[in-house]
């Protein structure tokens, strides 16, 4: 079959003030960057995790994700998908409620997945209140797209939760499947009906080392060189890409590697 890369948009950003946490991640001058997740609905979940409980990556900037969020979502819980230590991403498998997991189903085995995420060149000084209106006052027209890691598929699969059982709609499936998928945010949830791309887990994390800037600063999101070279000269706001070139692929991949 045909090589297939997917792109998905991820992580918190300005979108949706309530759904995607109406901030943007940091980027620090050497490119590593903080992955910071969207907020879970805490009606539905036995997720623990708090952006207060979750270690920074940069540890010389702040010492948990918290502390890059507004004190108004610091003890929320997290939707930490993807889940970039177990190489698992899940979307809802009801298409009326998100075109992504229709996304998923175009991947197969050998295919890709990409992590965009909408990254600020961080300031010490717009958090130091992790005052809500000055971190997005600082933001205000800096953000830009960036790729902040991948995994190749080993499967597509479909699963089913319901209050104490995850259910694959497949009967054949490995353990040690279903122990990545277990981690996932969805697993967490009490009832959900998903599709979730697993990942061949070929390295300690599926997050890069140093994110990858892929458009231009601001909306609307036109691509960079680096983004024209593999998915054309249009905007990427948020939402996916597909990329069906195998050689735009090729040079994607050799690029995450050098930046892992």
């Amino acid at each position: 079959s045909v090589l297939k890369a997917l792109l998905m948009h991820v992580a918190v950003d300005t979108s949706s003030k309530g759904a995607t946490g109406g901030i943007n991640g940091p980027i620090f001058p050497d490119e590593s960057f903080e992955f910071i997740p969207i907020p879970e609905n805490p009606n539905n979940t036995t997720e623990t995790r708090t952006y207060s409980t979750l270690k920074a990556n940069n540890v010389k900037h702040g010492s948990f994700i918290s502390d890059f969020v507004p004190s108004d979502i610091q003890d929320y819980l997290v939707h930490f998908d993807p889940d970039f230590e177990n190489f698992t991403y899940a979307d809802p498998s009801d298409m009326k409620k998100s075109k992504r997991g229709g996304m998923l189903k175009k991947l197969s085995m050998g295919d890709y997945i990409f992590f965009v995420a909408s990254l600020v060149p961080f300031k010490k000084s717009a958090y130091a209140n992790n005052d809500r209106k000055e971190i997005c006052k600082y933001q205000k027209g800096k953000m830009a797209k960036y790729i902040i890691g991948y995994f190749e598929i080993k499967n597509i699969l479909q699963f089913e939760k319901t209050r104490n059982e995850l259910k694959p709609l497949d009967d054949t499936i490995p353990q040690s499947i279903l122990e990545q998928v277990k981690h996932n945010s969805h697993s967490k949830r009490n009832s959900d009906a998903f599709i979730v791309a697993i990942g061949k887990k070929d390295r300690e994390t599926a997050l890069l080392r140093k994110a990858i800037q892929i458009t231009s600063i601001g909306a609307p999101f036109r691509a960079n060189h680096i983004g024209k070279k593999i998915y054309g000269d249009v905007a990427y706001p948020r939402g996916f890409k597909i990329i069906r070139d195998e050689k735009n692929i090729h040079a994607l991949l050799r690029l995450a590697k050098n930046h892992s």
